[in-house]
């Protein structure tokens, strides 16, 4: 696939799947049980098939089916609007066939053991929705995919929502495209955490390429410039090191999700404005360049939230006087969970099938676990879910801005706050089941 191609896929995606939300007034389609997983254009870019899930039943599907097909042409007008091209590509709609082999393989599975202890036992076929729905309301925890490169995050929720019949998904922080590795998906109940999750430090590893410069700071845009790389030694790159180490300021990429006067800096970009993002605080705790070649560098970076590794290459290249862009990403580390704790795409239709996607599944507050803990009784647990604020226990209670709030029997109820008083407050509060921790 050429970087032009998988640049229209990612962009068709990502506006029809705002027209289906928001403008299909079709009563089929527009009850949010439709994602699109994915988007494949042909080389000659005449011809957009795209891939669909859904959440229904049988005929519910088939109808949702219709309804895209019935929609086309308006949703191929609305494209053509909001992107300002003259040749949109014809649009086909079809459902995902790897989630649809997954949903028969679990049907299969579920026809052979005939176990009652078995999560897919007795409920009927797949396509049943109140067997589908029944799952989902089980999920409730925290998934780390090691996203592949071409997929855009969105992707990879659309697709973990379609094979896991999961409606609540919410990712923790954006990968690009290009980029590999952590994205924390938080299903269920744990969706309630995300904005608390967005704030974790992050490890990247991955490549500069010095000596040629890009509209997007990476190796999927458009380039700017050439400029000869300057020969860099161990002192050079100790320098720039310590150039983009500690509390900075930095200038997002014009090619992000920033929003500017209500629209995505990304946005206007594409329609050929001008973007200027004012530079902001960021904090980069570590940074490692490692020369490779003449014209690439290794970065290894451990940066705090909204920092941008695009924009730290790209002005890395602007010190080094060539100018650069970032070539390769993977992504290491958010907070303390890791690349030990991801799974694959791949791997999910079967874990869903053979029952074991509970074994993939962290608990919801081991994304929250840099935050202090606090106990309470069971009857201020009460107390606390009907709004209700109570008083610690604990003579050597510590304040917090936001803490975890555990039961007597080690429960996880959600998040609080601890005031000087010692007076807890509900601040988000979840309702995990015991038996809905294990699928």
């Amino acid at each position: 696939m050429s970087m032009r191609t998988a640049r229209v896929n990612e962009l068709l995606r990502e506006e029809l799947s705002q027209i289906i939300q928001r403008e299909v007034k079709d009563p089929r389609v527009s009850r949010g049980l439709v994602s699109i997983t994915e988007v494949q254009v042909s080389p000659d870019l005449r011809r957009a098939v795209v891939y669909v899930s859904h959440l229904g039943g049988e005929d519910e599907r088939t109808g949702a089916l219709k309804g895209l097909e019935s929609s086309a042409h308006f949703m191929h007008r609305e494209l053509m609007h909001r992107l300002k091209m003259r040749n949109v590509p014809e649009l086909v709609f079809r459902f995902d066939p790897s989630i649809e082999r997954g949903a028969r393989l679990a049907s299969l599975i579920n026809q052979v053991t005939h176990d009652p202890a078995h999560p897919l036992d007795g409920a009927g076929t797949a396509d049943d929705p109140t067997s589908l729905a029944a799952l989902a309301s089980n999920l409730d925890g925290i998934l780390v995919i090691d996203k592949p490169a071409g997929w855009t995050s969105h992707d990879v929720v659309a697709k973990t929502r379609g094979i896991t019949r999961q409606r609540r998904i919410g990712h923790t922080g954006t990968l690009d495209p290009m980029a590999t590795g952590v994205l924390v998906l938080c299903l269920g109940q744990a969706t309630r955490l995300v904005e608390y999750m967005t704030r974790h430090d992050k490890r990247y590893e991955g490549e500069i390429t010095l000596g040629v410069t890009t509209d997007t700071d990476d190796a999927e845009g458009a380039e700017l410039a050439r400029a000869t790389v300057p020969h860099l030694n161990e002192l050079d790159l100790r320098r720039l090191e310590a150039s983009f180490s500690g509390e900075l300021l930095q200038r997002p990429p014009a090619y992000s999700a920033i929003k500017v006067d209500g629209k995505r800096a990304y946005a206007i970009a594409r329609a050929g404005g001008v973007v200027e993002l004012r530079s902001r605080p960021v904090t980069i705790h570590e940074l490692r360049l490692t020369r490779v070649a003449a014209d690439r560098l290794r970065i290894e970076a451990h940066c705090g939230p909204g920092t941008y590794v695009r924009s730290i290459a790209r002005d890395i290249g602007e010190l080094a006087g060539c100018g650069g862009h970032l070539s390769a990403l993977r992504r290491t580390a958010v907070g303390d969970v890791t690349l030990r704790d991801a799974t694959t795409l791949e791997a999910l239709p079967e874990a869903v099938a053979d029952g074991s996607l509970g074994n993939l599944l962290l608990q919801p507050d081991e994304g929250v676990a840099d935050m202090r803990a606090v106990i309470v009784h069971a009857s201020q647990a009460a107390l606390l879910r009907r709004g209700a604020v109570v008083q610690s226990t604990d003579p050597a209670f510590e304040t917090a801005l936001v803490a975890r709030i555990y039961d007597a029997s080690g429960g996880f109820a959600g998040i609080g706050s601890v005031l000087e008083s010692g007076q807890i407050r509900a601040l988000k509060l979840l309702n995990l089941a015991k038996e809905s921790q294990i699928i």
